[in-house]
């Protein structure tokens, strides 16, 4: 009897270490699939940020070379509208 209670205890320890095992290796698992998709959403805000500040850089380089544009062309285009307006008046 004391035999058959051992071996019944050792299979129920098995058994239990079996399930631990799993257990664990589901936990990595599910680590592992946390952790790559965290990494994911790391990469996508970052790259969403990058773009964000390109677009802001883009968009301070268009207006500079407005700038540029009408500061060198300011006095023809005024000139012209103003002699346009003469000219539809007579």
């Amino acid at each position: 009897m004391l035999k058959a209670t051992k071996e019944s205890q050792d299979r129920d320890h098995k058994r239990y270490q079996s399930e631990l095992s799993n257990i664990n290796d589901q936990l990595d698992r599910e680590r592992l699939e946390f952790s790559r998709e965290r990494d994911s959403m790391v990469k996508r805000y970052e790259q969403a940020l990058q773009s964000k500040d390109q677009a802001h850089r883009d968009s301070a380089d268009q207006l500079k070379t407005m700038q540029k544009y009408l500061a060198s062309n300011i006095g023809n285009g005024r000139t012209l509208e103003m002699e346009a307006r003469r000219n539809s008046n007579n």
